[in-house]
This record gives structure tokens, sequence and C-alpha cells, in this order.
């Protein structure tokens, strides 16, 4: 009876020990998936800015028509940059 009740106490030990390291892993996951969330917000915000300045810049040289077409170009690069990245990421 005694050798049951160690064996009880010693299985719950290793099966808790195991739900605490599987939390631990879904939270390390977690943290990670916000980070990259959170990178890729500023990634963007960055790349906004930046297709603004563009926009401004080339307005006073080319006009509004000019600045738009060029920075509408800029921007569609960057989106099919970003599509080609995020596919290959998902491919590994």
């Amino acid at each position: 009876m005694a050798s049951l009740a160690t064996f009880l106490t010693s299985s719950l030990g290793i099966v808790n020990a195991e739900v605490r390291s599987l939390a631990q892993t879904k939270v390390d996951a977690m943290r990670a998936a916000s980070s990259v969330i959170v990178g890729a917000l500023v990634l963007l915000t960055g790349v906004a800015f930046l297709l603004v300045a563009l926009f401004v810049a080339l307005r006073h040289a080319w006009g509004t028509a000019g600045a738009a077409s060029v920075t509408g170009l800029v921007a569609s690069l960057v989106g099919a940059g970003v599509l080609v990245f995020s596919r290959r990421m998902r491919v590994r």
C-alpha cells in the first residue's frame, strides 16, 4: 500500500512538472508571437512614414500626380517583398 502511495505521488509530481513545462512553453510561444507582431507593426509604421516622406519630397518636384504614382509603385514593391518574405518564412 505504501509503494502504491509512493508511486501515485511520484506520478502526480511528474505530471505536474510536465504540465508546468508545457504551460511555460506555451507562454514562451505567446511571448515570441507577440514580439513578432509588435516588430511587424513597428516595421509597417516605419514604412508608412517613409512613403509619406517620399510623397512629400516628390510632390514638390513632380506635382501631386507624379508623386502619387511613384509612391504607389514603391508601396506595391514593398508589399510584394513582404508577401514573398512571409511565404518563404511559412515554408521553413
